[in-house]
């Protein structure tokens, strides 16, 4: 007996209530319900299929999405456009920046250039010109006393006259006379030698220049001329305002001190004076002594100025009467070179003259020659 059907077993299929043959192939459904119940007769469905309707929808209604554009993943192939545009903008404004800096230190360089120019050229112009306390120095006319009278008595002063020289005779020489106390130095060239200026990034001359006549004379190195009363005092006659002051006499005095008085003998032999050379010009009652101090440098020579004091001693000798001796005549002092020169000046019979307008044309001229030929020597 079958538990779940209650069917006695063995009973053939188509004996059971309800039951079909069993489809060959195909298992069998197992029975629904519980077992004490018969199986309901299944119905075979229809074969008909129902039909079906599609639903319709409102298309108007529908609202498509808007449509967003994905985030691309982070690339190392993807270049920074932001970061390519600013290296492109510091590299137009450094570029701008060189190029302002080039045409600023240009500019600098042209100025620069022609502040050196002018250096150069200013140096240059000074090489020749520009004072100097050393050499030039106007004759001062003082007046003094002769031999016997000591200390030179009166003021130092400033004479006033025209005088021109010219001389005549073997030399032909000529000078001219200033009035005043600077006589002759105005037109005279004054000024010491400078170094020539040295120009920046250029190139170190291959010659020296030659040197000026100052520069000649101021050493005894290079002022090499021979040198005496009779090749400085080659004018035999000078002409002073229409008068006619020839040679009368000349002398060399070693040491200076021989040729001097009033202390100047004392003032010339520390400063080391080698010789001091005198010569005489007379036109008749009047008559001049010129002397030229030698030393052996332009230093020397200059250092005996702030000291001046005394006179030369007149060069009295032959024919030449005495001048000048215990009475104040007009005198005169300058340096030039390695030189130094003076002029006493007076009357053939020995009286005062401080106030004779010929006496002291006379000593600015005869100051004036001895000027003129020691520059030449240069």
């Amino acid at each position: 007996m079958d538990e779940r059907t209650g069917i006695p077993n063995g009973t053939p299929p188509a004996a059971r209530p309800g039951g079909r043959p069993p489809v060959v192939g195909r298992p069998t459904a197992p029975p629904q319900g519980p077992p004490d119940q018969a199986a309901p007769p299944r119905t075979a469905p229809s074969q008909t299929a129902p039909t079906q309707t599609a639903p319709t929808q409102d298309l108007a209604a529908l609202r498509l999405p808007s449509y967003v554009q994905p985030a691309r993943p982070p690339s190392s192939d993807v270049p920074d456009w932001q970061a390519l545009a600013d290296r492109n903008e510091r590299a137009r404004r450094r570029g701008r920046l060189l190029r302002v800096g080039g045409v600023t230190a240009a500019l600098v360089g042209v100025v620069a250039l022609g502040a050196v120019a002018a250096a150069f050229a200013g140096g240059g112009s000074g090489q020749h010109g520009g004072g100097s306390s050393l050499h030039g120095l106007a004759p001062t006319a003082t007046t003094g006393a002769g031999p016997g009278g000591g200390q030179p008595t009166g003021a130092t002063g400033s004479a006033s006259a025209g005088a021109s020289a010219s001389a005549s005779g073997s030399a032909g020489a000529s000078a001219n006379a200033s009035a005043g106390a600077s006589a002759g130095a105005s037109d005279r060239p004054s000024g010491s030698p400078s170094a020539p200026a040295s120009r920046s990034g250029g190139t170190a001359p291959t010659s020296t220049p030659p040197l000026t006549p100052l520069q000649v004379i101021s050493s005894v190195g290079t002022d090499t001329a021979p040198l005496s009363t009779t090749t400085l005092y080659t004018a035999a006659d000078l002409d002073v305002d229409g008068q006619t002051f020839t040679l009368a006499a000349t002398n060399t005095d070693n040491p200076c001190w021989k040729g001097t008085t009033g202390g100047l003998g004392n003032v010339l032999a520390p400063h080391g004076c080698l010789e001091l050379l005198r010569a005489t010009y007379v036109s008749g009652r009047n008559a001049v002594t010129v002397g030229i101090a030698v030393f052996d440098t332009a230093q020397q020579a200059a250092a005996v100025m702030p000291q001046y004091q005394g006179q030369i001693q007149s060069l009295v000798r032959g024919s030449v009467p005495s001048f000048c001796v215990g009475v104040s005549c007009p005198l005169t002092h300058a340096t030039v070179g390695r030189y130094d020169y003076f002029t006493v000046a007076g009357t053939t019979d020995n009286r005062a003259t401080s106030g004779d307008a010929l006496a002291v044309d006379g000593g600015q001229a005869l100051a004036s020659y001895a000027y003129d030929r020691l520059m030449a020597r240069g």
